[in-house]
């Protein structure tokens, strides 16, 4: 099963149900479907990944905000870019935004 969710730039992006329950839910269970969506529709920044092996992957974030212990946390979604669609290969918190060319900004448009 593949949920489908929409970005800020109306484009589909596909999370397969592997990647979510046996991913995302056991290594990252502070990420929600519905915070994933959100991560998506109204980013922060996006950007390109700088990291060789994340080549053809989009990074969007979401933050800053507290946690616990009142440190700033990025929420990130890393996407795939692939000929069969853009595809979520993980989510998470971050402590800081780490990217390549940016290629959108909140409040830049």
């Amino acid at each position: 099963m593949t949920d489908t969710f929409k970005d800020y730039k109306d484009e589909a992006i596909l999370l397969d149900d592997d990647v979510w329950t046996k991913h995302i839910t056991v290594d990252h269970p502070e990420m929600t479907k519905e915070i994933i969506a959100e991560v998506l529709m109204s980013p922060s920044v996006v950007c390109e990944s700088q990291h060789k092996n994340l080549e053809n992957h989009r990074l969007y974030y979401k933050g800053p905000w507290k946690n616990k212990r009142a440190k700033d946390r990025y929420y990130r979604v890393t996407i795939k870019v692939c000929n069969d669609g853009n595809w979520i290969s993980t989510a998470h918190t971050r402590s800081s935004v780490s990217c390549g060319a940016i290629l959108f900004k909140e409040g830049e448009q």
